[in-house]
């Protein structure tokens, strides 16, 4: 859950502190004078760059994340309203950009590198194809991340996105074991 007042959390807290923890997100925003990245990588021949189609649209939703089936209601639909980059292998996807969100004249990227694929600036890469196209469409850039995500974080910098704030959130998860991993995953201290 997210607050549109601290006010609110506190009230909320309280009553269902047994089934949630306090989090963080941290936003950012394109400054719209920002410069795009100077450094574009040039594609290794292991992996290919490409922009997600009709067909690729639906192997997503198989082989990556599932819930862009309930945030664009066909590929029809997301082609028309959003887009996204991949880099693909003879294995599958590798790395995704994708349209988290679009509205307001912002854009929001959602991004996914397999475990054993990161490190490599994959992610930078689709991110600035990704930027360039949101900008060609006259959209701002948003990002969002967990505050603990020091990956993304690390990523929105280096995009140069400018932080614009930190929005507390209640989580709610079914399973202790779960939030523990995800708290320690994420940084924070139990």
């Amino acid at each position: 859950m997210y607050f549109s007042s601290s006010q609110w959390l506190a009230v909320l807290k309280e009553p269902l502190k047994d089934n949630t923890v306090e989090l963080s997100r941290t936003h950012y925003k394109m400054n719209s004078n920002a410069k795009a990245p100077a450094d574009i990588q040039e594609d290794s021949g292991e992996f290919v760059l490409t922009r997600i189609d009709e067909q690729l649209f639906g192997r997503y939703i198989q082989e990556m994340d599932d819930s862009y089936r309930l945030l664009w209601t066909s590929a029809e639909t997301y082609l028309d309203r959003a887009f996204g980059y991949c880099y693909l292998n003879e294995s599958g996807f590798v790395s995704a950009c994708n349209t988290f969100y679009v509205g307001g004249g912002y854009i929001e990227p959602d991004i996914i590198t397999h475990k054993e694929y990161r490190n490599q600036g994959l992610a930078f890469r689709l991110c600035q194809e990704f930027i360039a196209l949101g900008r060609q469409r006259q959209l701002t850039t948003y990002w969002d991340c967990d505050t603990g995500n020091t990956g993304s974080n690390h990523l929105a910098a280096k995009l140069g996105l400018v932080k614009v704030g930190e929005v507390p959130i209640l989580w709610w998860h079914e399973s202790k074991e779960v939030i523990a991993k995800y708290l320690a995953a994420y940084n924070y201290n139990t």
